[in-house]
């Protein structure tokens, strides 16, 4: 009888609760404008460790990787803020293609 009385009560207490939220996705990130797509890009990359320099005019967002299998040599990338915002926006794509259970997210070619 306790049993039953236990089962019940927990049963009308998950019936009680509320719904659990819907899931964070990288598709609810996505910003509303373009320019807020580049803002956040931007802040981003500056937080991943890219840093700014302006070179021929052009503000740009340069990290320096190390190549593999050398502690010596490294790599220098700059992007600009298009080309940032054109990265994360293939990354959320991805994200969310990968999300979607796609069996292949690459594309083809």
């Amino acid at each position: 009888m306790k049993q039953t009385v236990l089962s019940l009560v927990l049963l009308l207490a998950a019936c009680a609760s509320p719904p659990p939220s819907a899931p964070v996705t990288a598709g609810s990130l996505a910003p509303a404008s373009q320019e807020e797509e580049v803002r956040l890009a931007v802040q981003e990359a500056v937080a991943k460790g890219y840093k700014v320099v302006t070179e021929n005019g052009q503000t740009l967002y340069c990290r320096k990787d190390m190549k593999t299998g050398s502690r010596v040599q490294s790599n220098l990338t700059c992007l600009t803020r298009d080309q940032l915002a054109t990265q994360r926006r293939g990354t959320l794509d991805y994200i969310n293609t990968i999300q979607k259970g796609n069996p292949n997210p690459l594309p083809d070619g």
